[in-house]
């Protein structure tokens, strides 16, 4: 339980979790945030850094290149907004992910990292490990994450709503200024933003964060789908009119999910408060998807509807993986698929020609004039060779092989081999992470979330499956590879938002019309609000969780003490910071220099230029006894 000011206003002890009732004890390590932000304008440089933002970007550009140029960031920044037109004003980025420290050694076990990135600086400085802010870890129950994450998040609420009380001094300035905190955007998966929002997630009927769609529960596949993409297309759009490869097999007339709204989240999460019993709370949170009010709830200016958007990287990465899954039928219940097609009136198996009819028949008459002397000779070998029942019907169904027609949406073993073949024969430049290797099917448990973004978004898909697959099915997959592609463009024409949004909705359409109904999951409904997370805070290169899962592996690495790994990494953190503090401000000793650029602590990806780094270097044990003494003998230096 966290014991915060509201449990020692309480008389006599406390006996639970005023959240979540437990009666356990945890103990877990808080960075505060007020000190380095006092470091931050205590140092003229750093200061400097944190307010030029403003006025540089000021100009009405066509161009979006990161969130400095979204619309979201001029709305907090301008005289109407949050700020008040003070560009000292600090915007953070919230982020949340959790991970298993000792994955490589078989042991389950998961913390969650709670992370702030200050958004006023630079992309490539803001991602940079020193400057993100380790707030804490949240410990994990037993071989899962916590379930609840607002006991932990209020600590962080309550010190954000004292900071906007108090002030601190400008050096680049030479005045004082108050201090303003707002949490601009909050970056998770999709799991993690329905653990922070206290809202259903991916398996429920209203699965989706920011509209009213409804899915629907499918029997045989045991899933909920959503079967609602030309929704979103023109009115005159002729996927609308087909009435045949569509599940309803009707002209479509739908109009887009009504879009969720602050005001009416707010009556069914305090709706959801007030239901005495646990039946009505289900029922309450089963209609709309909301539960309880959240912590950051209470900070003002918080909207959730305007400050979360859809995860780019897990969304881009689940669709895909998917995909490859069907095409190679590797990891899918293909039986339940196929039964679920007929159901709904669907056949997605080639016709045959009339020679194709003509060889089937030929064959078919030589299996039946030879069946007898087959039968014969089999049963004679087998006996010779003391086969047993079940070796003889494998060795029958061997020889007579039934004459089946091909599935559009699978890959035949031919083109599996060939796509393998030239997933191998792939030439990439230096600092390319994906490796040329059979990765379509024998590898493709080694390829992780920036492999899958690679292979959709340079076009190594599209020439690996060239003239495989049905000519339908192909041109639907490729179409959206290439809205993948324009989705995940370093830099965003204005102009060409609109035109992105309808290409992306359209293929989905094409996705739904020639593949089955088991791809249209809660992720592939999410694609369709990519683009609107785009239009208001800029391209996914900004927002990203890349260098989070990247700084989650830093974390990882620093795990030396597996009976409190969560107190072990905050300790090397907070070295770790300290010293990337001094060496920006020029403040760290020479006899320090050298020892902090070996150390393995100052290692790590560069996430500009996505290229691999050398192997660490472990300092002896001597000089890391001499760089420990240096630390503390300068430790006055923090203090501002």
């Amino acid at each position: 339980m966290v014991f915060d000011k509201d449990s020692a206003d309480r008389s006599g002890p406390v006996q639970q979790c005023s959240s979540c009732g437990s009666t356990k004890t945890k103990h877990f390590s808080y960075l505060p945030i007020g000190p380095r932000i006092a470091r931050i304008f205590g140092d003229e440089n750093l200061a400097k850094l944190v307010q030029v933002h403003g006025p540089k970007y000021q100009n009405d550009s066509e161009v979006m290149w990161d969130i400095h140029d979204s619309q979201a960031r001029k709305n907090i920044y301008s005289t109407d907004g949050y700020f008040k037109g003070d560009f000292r004003g600090l915007s953070f980025a919230f982020e949340a992910d959790g991970v298993s420290p000792y994955h490589n050694v078989g042991v389950r076990y998961s913390m969650t990292p709670i992370m702030l990135t200050l958004l006023n600086l630079p992309r490539h400085i803001r991602n940079n490990f020193g400057n993100i802010l380790l707030v804490r870890i949240i410990p994990g129950s037993n071989r899962s994450e916590a379930s609840k994450l607002d006991p932990y998040i209020e600590i962080m609420v309550d010190e954000l709503l004292y900071l906007t009380e108090c002030s601190t001094v400008d050096t680049y300035r030479k005045a004082p200024v108050e201090i303003k905190i707002k949490l601009l955007v909050y970056i998770l998966d999709y799991p993690g933003l329905s653990k922070l929002f206290c809202q259903h997630g991916s398996a429920s009927l209203s699965g989706c964060h920011w509209c009213h769609i409804r899915g629907k529960f499918c029997k045989t596949l045991d899933k909920v789908i959503y079967l609602s993409n030309r929704s979103y297309l023109s009115a005159k759009d002729s996927l609308r009119m087909d009435t045949e490869h569509f599940v309803d097999k009707t002209p479509d007339q739908s109009v887009p999910p009504k879009k969720r709204q602050s005001s009416e989240e707010n009556d069914y999460r305090t709706a959801y408060c007030r239901a005495n019993k646990k039946v009505n709370r289900t029922l309450i949170a089963a209609a709309t998807g909301y539960k309880s009010p959240y912590a950051l709830g209470t900070l003002p200016g918080h909207c959730r509807l305007e400050e979360s958007l859809p995860d780019a990287m897990h969304t881009i990465k689940d669709v895909v993986h998917n995909i490859m899954n069907l095409l190679v039928n590797k990891g899918v219940a293909i039986d339940k698929i196929q039964l679920t097609e007929l159901n709904y009136g669907r056949n997605f198996y080639e016709k045959e020609t009339a020679e194709q009819q003509a060889i089937a028949c030929n064959g078919a008459c030589t299996e039946m004039e030879h069946e007898t002397t087959k039968d014969c000779v089999t049963t004679t070998r087998t006996e010779e060779m003391g086969c047993s029942t079940t070796a003889q019907k494998k060795m029958r169904r061997t020889q007579n092989p039934s004459v089946k027609p091909r599935c559009t949406y699978v890959l035949s073993s031919d083109d599996i081999k060939l796509a393998d073949e030239r997933a191998c024969s792939l030439r990439v430049p230096l600092g390319f992470r994906l490796k040329p290797s059979p990765f379509i099917f024998k590898n493709r448990s080694a390829l992780k979330s920036h492999d899958y973004k690679q292979i959709a978004s340079h076009g190594i898909l599209k020439y690996c499956l060239r003239g495989c697959l049905s000519e339908r099915c192909r041109s639907s997959f490729f179409s959206l590879l290439d809205s993948i592609s324009n989705i995940c463009s370093e830099s965003i024409q204005l102009d060409n938002l609109d035109e992105m949004e309808y290409n992306l909705n359209r293929s989905l359409a094409l996705m739904e019309r020639d593949f089955p109904v088991s791809l249209q999951n809660i992720t592939t409904h999410i694609m369709h609000h990519i683009v609107k997370g785009i239009k208001q805070f800029g391209p996914i290169y900004g927002t990203w969780m890349f260098t989070f899962e990247r700084f989650n592996s830093w974390i990882c690495r620093r795990v030396f003490n597996k009976r409190h790994p969560e107190t072990t990494v905050m300790e090397t953190y907070t070295l770790f910071e300290w010293c990337n503090f001094m060496i920006s401000t020029n403040i760290m000793p020479s006899e320090m220099k050298s020892l902090w650029c070996a150390s393995e602590f100052n290692n790590q990806d560069d996430l500009e230029q996505e290229k691999d780094v050398g192997r660490e270097v472990v300092l002896s044990k001597r000089e890391m006894n001499s760089f420990h003494q240096a630390v503390n003998k300068d430790r006055k230096c923090l203090i501002v």
